[in-house]
C-alpha cells in the first residue's frame, strides 16, 4: 500500500441491511477526490456489527467499484484464528490485495501467542497480511520490537498503526527500516508526524 488510504464506512439501509450502491458510490467517490488505496471493513466501518457474508459481499462491492490503478486492504481480523483466516481466503476470491488483520482481541494473549497468531496467519493467508494495532479497541498495542520480528515474515507486508503513540510509530519505523515492510500511520493527528518520520 502506498499513498493515502481511506478507511470506509459502511452504509445501510433504513431497514439495517448493507446498502451496497451507496457503498459504491462513496467507493467511486473517495477514489474521484485522490484516495490510493481503500480500507472497507475496518475500524471505522462497523465490520463487528456485520456477519461474515456481509464483509465479504462489502469487500466484493468495494473491490468492483474501485478504478483498477485503487488497491483494496480489506480488514478481516476477528478474536478467533480460523474466522480470520476464512475472511482473508473471501477477501482474496472478492480480489482484495491484501488484508488488514487486527490484532486478536476480548480474550488475553501473551506476546508469543500474538506472534504466533500472525505468523501462522500469514503462512496460510492467500493475499499479504498487514497488521492492525488499535488498542482502543482492543486493549493490544503492538510493541515495536514485536513488529520488527514479525516483519521479517515473507508475507507481512505492513502495518496499520493507530494507537496514537508517535514515539512508538517513529521506533517501529527504525526497527522495520531493512525490511520490505509499509508503516501507515491510522491517527489523524498523528498524520504529519508520522510522515515526517518516514
Amino acid at each position: 500500500m502506498d499513498g493515502l488510504g481511506v478507511p470506509l464506512a459502511t452504509p445501510f439501509d433504513d431497514d439495517g441491511r448493507v446498502d451496497h450502491a451507496a457503498l459504491a458510490a462513496l467507493t467511486a467517490s473517495v477514489t474521484a477526490a485522490g484516495a490510493d488505496f481503500l480500507v472497507p471493513c475496518g475500524s471505522n466501518s462497523e465490520s463487528e456489527l456485520l456477519t461474515a457474508s456481509e464483509r465479504a459481499a462489502v469487500v466484493e462491492t468495494v473491490v468492483d467499484a474501485a478504478p483498477s490503478d485503487a488497491s483494496v486492504l480489506a480488514g478481516t481480523g476477528s478474536p478467533g484464528y480460523r474466522e480470520t483466516l476464512t475472511a482473508t481466503e473471501r477477501a482474496a476470491e472478492a480480489g482484495a490485495d491484501a488484508a488488514l488483520v487486527v490484532t486478536p482481541f476480548y480474550y488475553d494473549h501473551d506476546t508469543e501467542a500474538i506472534v504466533a497468531y500472525y505468523r501462522e496467519l500469514a503462512d496460510e493467508a492467500p493475499i499479504p497480511v498487514y497488521l492492525y494495532s488499535v488498542p482502543k479497541y482492543t486493549g493490544v498495542a503492538l510493541s515495536p520490537r514485536t513488529v520488527q520480528s514479525l516483519a521479517a515474515h515473507p508475507n507481512v507486508a505492513g502495518m496499520k498503526d493507530s494507537s496514537g503513540d508517535l514515539a512508538a510509530f517513529q521506533r517501529t519505523r527504525e526497527y522495520t527500516a531493512d525490511a520490505d515492510f509499509d508503516l501507515l500511520v491510522g491517527s489523524g493527528g498523528l498524520f504529519a508526524p508520522a510522515l515526517d518520520a518516514g
